[in-house]
């Protein structure tokens, strides 16, 4: 906790803008909305009719609580994740104590002291709900495989704590659908001894399928062009970043081009790229991989290995498929925090077989421990860095936004400094868009669709880009008028604003 205090000074980063940007939304207009404009949702959404969250999720809605109760937007977040790693600290520790291993307590203590954890306690990211889905999928399994010969309560509870957290990952990220087999293979493992136990898998079973067929419901999506434009982000045919919500039409699919992205991606998802990498996104592979080759058989183990070769091939299918990021390998943190304690207790267990006691494990574990705490601190440490300097200059050109007039915001800049952007100026509408996908034509339109009386780009062709634009909108009769270079947390951007 002490990290915690030190790193969380305030926001930073790139989607946590979003994330963030939607709270202060939600509170100012009251509904889940966000001032994120995309040409995806440009044509059909208004400023009195404002899109869904870019990601919306449940936990979303959790952070949004906490907001409304009056903790700031930043803290919000930050409350609602350290909230859940107590949580999943806590289901840890009934898991590791269900496999009947002596030292349940250390599975909670590596999951807490984990550089990770930290990392993705004091950022405004999504990934801690994934994580509580896991751990909830390990306790549901391990609850309902333990008791196969036991009550029948049980194995119902179990099941339906598996459903729970499949779902929740599934309302989380899409590709966690891949679960849904696995969930499936799951409940004909628990229901094979008996045709009683499919009635008792039938809540379950039931609550998958309606809660997933309902979730375009209870969380509406935010448009984008498709999967294949998705899939086609980061190879040579994109326009630029993030094409599947700049350009309705979908992308052409290019095997060849898909192929080269996936192996770098999956390579990306293996190996190492930095030194933080090696302490995290290394550390849990190797951990994963040895508690799967090492830790001794039983009905409720290899259900949580088969979970965690699960968990394992989806994180390197998104590396392939979309892209790889350090964040997605924390999914797997609570199965390295359960493995680390099935080894230590198999380590002692052989120990004592041999009638002979040694210290050494506590001193591996002692140090496993410290060294987490020190990559903890050093993390909280860059954070904190970071966000003292992002914090500085988003709030410089929040000040600048508020001096402007009233009116929305039409940006042509990378997404790094859009996404900072959209944050400075809630509540003014943010329309992005990229010109080499987008003509001078629309964006008259959308300029004159949505009121837009600010533009922000980066480079003179932006500039010639507006020009041409607000003279179509106004018939030549607006001008621009130049304001001061602002050092954005993506790098300097220049705005402009549209004299009628």
């Amino acid at each position: 906790m002490g990290n915690v205090f030190y790193g969380a000074v305030g926001l930073r980063g790139s989607d946590q803008y979003w994330y963030v940007a939607d709270l202060l939304m939600s509170k100012i207009v009251d509904s889940p909305v966000t001032n994120a404009i995309y040409p995806t949702v440009a044509a059909t959404a208004s400023l009195t009719d404002l899109p869904p969250r870019i990601h919306n999720l449940p936990i979303t809605y959790l952070a949004g609580l906490a907001h409304q109760s009056g903790v700031s937007d930043y803290v919000s977040w930050v409350s609602v994740n350290v909230s859940l790693a107590i949580l999943i600290a806590v289901c840890l520790f009934f898991v590791a104590k269900i496999q009947g291993y002596s030292y349940s307590f250390i599975a909670p203590a590596v999951f807490l002291s984990f550089p990770l954890t930290l990392w993705l306690s004091i950022n405004a990211l999504a990934e801690m709900s994934l994580a509580l889905g896991a751990s909830l999928i390990m306790l549901g399994s391990v609850v309902a495989s333990s008791t196969v010969r036991s009550t029948t309560r049980a194995t119902s509870i179990g099941l339906l704590i598996v459903s729970a957290g499949s779902i929740l990952m599934f309302y989380t990220r899409d590709s966690y659908a891949l679960l849904f087999p696995a969930q499936a293979l799951f409940t004909i493992w628990i229901c094979r001894t008996s045709r009683r136990r499919w009635l008792l898998a039938a809540p379950s079973l039931i609550l998958t399928v309606v809660l997933t067929a309902l979730r375009p419901l209870i969380l509406p999506p935010y448009p984008h062009a498709g999967v294949l434009s998705q899939l086609m982000a980061g190879t040579p045919s994109e326009k630029g970043q993030m094409t599947s919500y700049y350009d309705l039409a979908q992308a052409p699919f290019s095997l060849s081009e898909f192929t080269a992205k996936a192996a770098k991606g999956l390579a990306d998802g293996l190996l190492p790229s930095s030194p933080s990498e090696v302490i995290t996104e290394s550390a849990v592979l190797v951990v994963i991989a040895v508690g799967i080759f090492i830790i001794q058989d039983n009905p409720s183990s290899r259900m949580l290995k088969s979970w965690a070769l699960a968990m394992l091939g989806i994180y390197l299918a998104t590396s392939a498929a979309f892209q790889a990021q350090n964040r997605y390998i924390f999914v797997l943190v609570p199965f390295v925090a359960v493995f680390a304690v099935g080894l230590l207790d198999q380590f002692m267990q052989h120990k004592r077989a041999n009638s002979w006691v040694s210290v050494l494990p506590w001193v591996v574990v002692g140090s496993i421990l410290i060294g987490c705490v020190a990559g903890s601190f050093l993390m909280a440490r860059e954070y904190k860095y970071q966000a003292e300097t992002e914090m500085a200059q988003t709030r410089k050109l929040g000040v600048e936004l508020t001096r402007e007039p009233s009116g929305s915001v039409l940006a042509v800049a990378e997404t790094s400094q859009v996404l900072p952007l959209t944050y400075a100026a809630v509540p003014r509408p943010v329309i992005a868009l990229n010109p080499q996908i987008s003509s001078p034509e629309e964006a008259a339109r959308l300029i004159e669709d949505w009121d837009v009386r600010i533009l922000v780009g980066a480079s003179q062709a932006d500039l010639e880009y507006f020009s041409h634009a607000v003279d179509l909108a106004s018939d030549g009769r607006a001008t621009l008028t130049t304001r001061p270079t602002f050092e954005a947390p993506g790098g300097p951007i220049q705005l402009w604003v549209i004299e009628p």
